[in-house]
């Protein structure tokens, strides 16, 4: 077969197996090549068609042949960790380990088919995974093999060329308005009774409001009976991130890569880090908990702080006011360490079993809220602003004024859950008597 300069060659080898060589760009004066075999010669010519597509697309192709497991680990230290937060890059490690490189790590890159992706997400939900985790595995391994395609290192990203994982439809738990005041009346006996409100009364996340400081709870005037600009300003988010091992790793004599410092956690490791991107605005208060900026504009946003959450945050404050607080936090424990997410979490849980109402997740406590500001005959988007969405679907861009229609509905709010309790408290009575 004679083809032009650059355009490669089949021949059978010494070994008797077809043979395509594909002529690459020189590189340092030195020529490269990129060579093809198998005992099938149509399966040369139609690896060198893609080859010589390939080529003509991208002007290069890597001569290394890496496995699935090596380019994603390549991916994941030089790109992802420079786009990724620390939490989500956590995330990403996870599922790496767990599923890709069980699945088809060993797969060489260029010959990784649509059908080896297919059977990665079929076997994730066979294990009893979610759907949700198979879609974020195949979202993962889609992104990593595009820059993969970007930088010549295949063809294509046969990701792309199946669906991905068709998540299954899920009911949002959510609190009724009758359980949410149960969960507030409880509440007012309990150390953390003021953090509780605060998930309910204004929808604010886990880590926002553990991470809320005292100086960004702005009261003109404490005694004033109906303050119109007093707010809350939630600009942090109180995060647990992984350290890793920050010392150069050394081979074993039997060939593995360990940690050169021979400790066996990052977190103990003398040059411990935490990656993150240059951006990313994170500062570590102590061990592994960090503050850091919302990850986006609609989560960094000011809200009204009416009655009763005003009343219960200011009597929150005056009552801690003596305590320990090297980090200026409204809520923290009583020798001033922050709240721990997971710590967090299960005293959540543990107020909704003494509340004897359906266990949500805290996250839930968001949707309550999102119900009761709706049921109280707040706008959709006043409600997007308040919760901190993205989008009208999710939320709205972020406003930096404590505009009068968000006090309002702040207030409308406040009435609908006073105006519910004085009935529950009316009925009370009526059984008594």
């Amino acid at each position: 077969m004679t083809r032009g300069k650059g355009e490669g060659s089949i021949y059978k080898d010494a070994r008797g197996l077809w043979t395509a060589v594909v002529e690459l760009p020189a590189r340092n004066g030195k020529r490269r090549r990129k060579t093809i075999r198998s005992k099938q010669k149509v399966t040369v010519i139609k690896e060198l068609r893609e080859l010589q597509a390939q080529l003509a697309k991208s002007g290069d192709i890597e001569t290394k042949s890496y496995t699935v497991e090596q380019w994603v680990h390549e991916w994941f230290t030089t790109i992802a960790a420079n786009k990724n937060r620390p939490k989500t890059l956590d995330t990403y490690a996870g599922l790496i380990r767990r599923e890709i490189i069980p699945a088809i790590g060993r797969i060489k890159l260029d010959k990784l088919t649509p059908g080896d992706v297919r059977k990665m997400n079929h076997a994730i939900v066979a294990a009893g995974k979610s759907s949700t985790t198979a879609k974020q595995v195949h979202r993962i391994l889609a992104v990593a093999l595009k820059y993969a395609e970007r930088e010549g290192k295949v063809a294509r990203n046969v990701a792309t060329l199946i669906d991905a994982p068709v998540t299954a439809a899920t009911n949002l738990k959510a609190l009724t308005l009758d359980e949410g005041l149960e969960v507030l009346e409880v509440a007012t006996t309990d150390d953390l009774g003021s953090l509780w409100a605060a998930v309910l009364l204004m929808g604010g996340r886990l880590g926002e409001l553990i991470g809320l400081q005292r100086d960004r709870v702005h009261v003109d005037d404490p005694a004033d009976p109906d303050p119109e600009h007093d707010t809350l300003e939630l600009a942090w988010q109180l995060q647990r991130y992984t350290w890793e091992h920050g010392c150069p790793p050394e081979k074993t004599p039997a060939g593995d890569l360990v940690p050169s410092c021979s400790r066996k956690r990052g977190a103990d490791c003398p040059r411990r880090k935490v990656t993150a991107p240059p951006n990313h605005d994170a500062v570590n208060i102590v061990g592994g908990l960090w503050l850091s900026r919302p990850k986006t504009k609609a989560g960094f946003r000011v809200v009204p702080l009416v009655d009763p959450l005003r009343a219960i945050i200011l009597g929150h404050m005056a009552a801690t006011g003596d305590q320990p607080n090297p980090h200026n936090l409204v809520w923290h424990k009583p020798n001033g360490t922050p709240i721990d997410p997971r710590e967090a979490n299960h005293l959540w849980h543990a107020i909704l079993d003494r509340a004897g109402v359906t266990q949500v997740r805290f996250h839930d406590g968001r949707h309550t809220a999102v119900d009761l500001l709706l049921l109280a005959g707040v706008p959709i988007d006043v409600v997007q602003q308040i919760i901190g969405h993205s989008s009208r679907a999710q939320t709205q861009e972020y406003k930096t004024r404590n505009s009068p229609q968000n006090v309002a509905a702040m207030k409308a709010y406040a009435k609908m859950l006073a105006d519910r309790q004085q009935k529950r408290a009316d009925q009370g009575e009526l059984e008594a008597s």
